[in-house]
């Protein structure tokens, strides 16, 4: 027979039923925000005229924001607030780089991001191969993790075969400024530096965040979010009533709202207003009449929550 929850602990019925108007009016603003974004997405991704591999980030960036904003939305909808948090923080990532790469300097920022995407993926084909350096060392990781052992690698093909092909691509000339920028802060001793680091001097997220005028957003919201993501915290489970005795909080309690919701679609409202800007220009209009007539109202309700 199958096993039930302990309902003082877990009641999932119970928990969508008293966050029913709330779920209703969140789940329906993400959901419009990212249907919009799909469409604005193929658009901007069909318009792109930059030279072959410049756009690479900005379409990436906003596809993974418009991903994870649509996962947000379906937590929302059975009221698993919680675990939606690291996908949040994840999007404030991609929001800030986005932002960051429209700010200036479009294609030497956006190949430094692809660059670093690349050179990654070439450490990891590397680590899968015991032949190299790099394959050495992971075999003997691999050695001693359980769960590690029983990874199979043979579906990602020749090891050797994609790092070559890899390699080739940052061996084309419009890479050469973002490869010496590397060395040149790599003889510097800064052996890993981020993308954003390059042609600038942001040395982590926190200096970016300041650089984007969002050092607030990074220490009040960023940091606790990082907290339910790495798992660093107990506060979060704990509650107290009005006599001030401590209990365990409820998993799904419909008390426990946050502003997800709000923050998110500021996100993704941001990151398409941005991307249409670049790519699709003459659409603000359209946007505006969309926003007032399809967002507006279900945002109100959501920005009105977070004042209260």
């Amino acid at each position: 027979m199958p096993t039930e929850p302990l309902t003082d602990l877990l009641d999932r019925d119970l928990s969508k039923a008293a966050a029913k108007d709330i779920i209703e009016n969140d789940s329906a603003l993400l959901r419009e925000i990212v249907n919009y974004a799909t469409n604005a997405w193929a658009r901007c991704a069909g318009s792109a005229k930059g030279e072959e591999n410049e756009d690479i980030a900005s379409t990436s960036l906003y596809y993974h924001m418009i991903e994870m904003t649509d996962g947000i939305e379906a937590l929302v909808s059975e009221q698993c607030i919680v675990p939606a948090v690291p996908l949040l923080r994840s999007s404030f990532e991609a929001n800030m780089s986005l932002e960051y790469i429209f700010e200036a300097d479009y294609v030497d920022r956006s190949l430094a991001w692809l660059v670093q995407d690349v050179r990654r993926r070439i450490a990891l084909y590397e680590s899968m191969d015991p032949s190299t350096e790099r394959g050495k060392q992971a075999q003997s990781i691999i050695a001693h993790d359980d769960v590690g052992r029983g990874v199979d690698f043979s579906g990602v093909g020749s090891t050797k075969e994609n790092v070559d092909r890899l390699e080739r691509l940052l061996k084309r000339q419009q890479f050469e400024k973002v490869i010496q920028e590397y060395d040149r802060l790599r003889s510097k001793r800064e052996r890993n530096p981020q993308w954003y680091r390059l042609f600038g001097s942001s040395r982590n997220l926190h200096d970016l965040a300041r650089h984007l005028n969002k050092g607030a957003q990074y220490e009040f919201l960023y940091r606790h979010w990082s907290e339910v993501t790495h798992a660093t915290t107990f506060q979060r489970i704990i509650v107290h009533d009005d006599s001030g005795i401590s209990g365990v909080r409820r998993m799904r309690d419909p008390s426990y709202l946050g502003d997800g919701s709000s923050i998110d679609a500021s996100l993704l409202l941001g990151a398409t207003r941005s991307m249409l800007a670049r790519f699709r220009q003459g659409e603000e209009t359209s946007v505006k009449k969309w926003y007032i007539s399809e967002v507006r109202p279900r945002n109100q309700v959501t920005l009105e929550r977070r004042r209260t």
